[in-house]
């Protein structure tokens, strides 16, 4: 079977991170410009944490977390959510919200079984009513209320998000990594890398700022906020209480699953 989308770009963007690459002409900013950019041997520890965490997670097979989030939509910072998140490679997602507005509401995502749109129904009184209806990934009932599809979501398309801008400005020579230290989320400690990228929103990277909060231990991201050029928090996501390869089988995605309502 072929791997996965994201972990292919994980591979390659981390060959990038650990200096295989070429540089082009730099553009912007250099970034011993960027006020605490990390250099020489700092810069370089960086760079081995953000290949180590690729490689950690080239190890996953699966694992669960409640996974809280807050997007900005529409221009509005929207109140965090919390998640129960359930995720097996390549691409199988379980999600049951336990938070207003959706408390109750869960999403199966399991293409193998289920084909290419996820099964979703509502929570509270609705839930009873309604039977669990098939909707796009990227439709509307989930775009009004998100910027990311549902086949985006988890560890490893962020982090490749991360990886790729930054081994891309590295090339150009145009952003900086920022040592930010150690902060713990929750009960983990984690070492805090932020990525500094160009301020110009046409040159097309994905956000200006990005930092992530790399677990000590297992070395995966377990929190990450995205700024935009306006330099206001866009995105923020915390994987608490995570567990990886828990051995989650295929019942985990099954709508008949007895511990779900569907």
């Amino acid at each position: 079977m072929k791997r996965h989308f994201f972990e292919c770009t994980l591979v390659a963007a981390a060959v990038t991170v650990c200096g295989c690459t070429s540089v082009r002409k730099a553009s912007g900013p250099m970034p011993s410009q960027i006020a605490g950019a990390a250099t020489g041997e700092q810069l370089e520890t960086l760079r081995r944490l953000i290949a180590q965490s690729v490689e950690r997670y080239e190890g996953v097979r699966d694992y669960r977390c409640v996974f809280q989030k807050r997007q900005r939509v529409g221009g509005n910072l929207h109140d965090q959510q919390r998640i129960v998140l359930k995720f097996k490679k390549p691409m199988n997602v379980y999600m049951k919200w336990v938070t207003q507005p959706h408390e109750g509401q869960e999403i199966v995502y399991a293409p193998s079984r289920y084909g290419r749109k996820a099964l979703a129904h509502a929570g509270g009184w609705m839930g009873t009513l309604m039977p669990a209806i098939p909707i796009d990934v990227d439709g509307y009932w989930v775009m009004r209320d998100n910027i990311h599809p549902i086949n985006h979501v988890g560890i490893g398309h962020f982090l490749g998000v991360f990886v790729k801008n930054s081994q891309r400005a590295r090339a150009e020579r145009a952003g900086a990594l920022i040592d930010r230290g150690e902060e713990r989320v929750g009960a983990r400690p984690a070492r805090v890398i932020e990525a500094v990228l160009p301020a110009e929103r046409e040159k097309g990277y994905y956000c200006y700022r990005c930092l992530v909060w790399f677990d000590t231990e297992s070395l995966l991201p377990i929190k990450i906020q995205v700024y935009d050029w306006d330099n206001n928090l866009s995105e923020e996501y915390v994987y608490g209480d995570l567990e990886v390869n828990v051995g989650l089988t295929d019942n985990d995605f099954d709508r008949r699953n007895e511990e779900y309502n569907f």
